[in-house]
C-alpha cells in the first residue's frame, strides 16, 4: 500500500474532494462518507504500510483534519473519527515536524475544536484530545503560546471539570496537561 502511488493518489483525492471541496454525487450520503473516510485514515495509521502512507501525506491529513473540525463541529461521529485520525497521524510522525505547517488561524481552529470536544461522551475521543494537547504542548512552541495565552482560562475550566471524570486515564492525562501548561 505504502509503495503504491495509486493509494497515495486515492487518499489525496478523497481528502480533497469529500472533505476540503465538499464535492459529492447527488445520490451520496456525505455525512456517512466523511466519517468513513476519517475512520479509514485512522485505521490505516495503525499498521506499518498505512503508517508509511499517512506519514507521507501527514501535512494534508493535518490540514484537512483542522478544516473538518471547524466545518463539521456539530457532527459528533465525524468529529470523533477526525480527532482519532489526527491523534494517530500526529503520533506516528514522531517529531511532529509538520505541526509548524499549520497557519496561525488553523492552530486556533484546532485548539478551539479540540477544546470544544473535551466534553465528548466518547472516552476514546477525550483521551485522544488530551494526548494531542500533551504532544502539542511538548513539541509545538506556537501552540504552547496559544494555550498559555488568551485560551488558557477557558481550557483550564474544561480541564478542571475533567479532574472528576470516571476514567483514571482521563484524570492522569489532565494532570499531565496541567503540568505542561505550567
Amino acid at each position: 500500500m505504502s509503495e503504491n502511488p495509486q493509494w497515495e493518489q486515492f487518499l489525496l483525492t478523497a481528502l480533497d474532494k469529500y472533505l476540503v471541496k465538499n464535492d459529492f454525487p447527488a445520490d451520496a450520503n456525505p455525512k456517512a462518507l466523511r466519517t468513513l473516510l476519517w475512520r479509514t485514515v485512522c485505521n490505516m495509521s495503525k499498521y506499518a504500510d498505512g503508517q508509511t502512507l499517512v506519514k507521507k501525506l501527514n501535512r494534508e491529513v493535518l490540514t484537512t483534519a483542522a478544516k473538518t473540525l471547524q466545518d463539521h463541529k456539530t457532527d459528533a461521529n465525524l468529529v470523533n473519527a477526525a480527532i482519532l485520525a489526527l491523534s494517530n497521524s500526529v503520533f506516528i510522525k514522531v517529531a511532529c515536524s509538520h505541526l509548524q505547517d499549520f497557519v496561525p488561524s488553523a492552530q486556533e481552529q484546532v485548539h478551539k475544536a479540540l477544546s470544544e470536544n473535551l466534553s465528548s461522551e466518547n472516552e476514546n475521543t477525550v483521551l485522544a484530545i488530551l494526548n494531542l494537547f500533551c504532544k502539542f504542548l511538548e513539541s509545538w512552541p506556537e501552540y504552547r503560546q496559544l494555550a498559555q495565552g488568551a485560551a488558557r482560562a477557558e481550557l483550564k475550566t474544561k480541564l478542571d471539570f475533567l479532574k472528576y471524570h470516571k476514567s483514571d486515564g482521563v484524570k492522569l492525562l489532565v494532570e499531565d496537561v496541567f503540568l505542561l501548561l505550567g
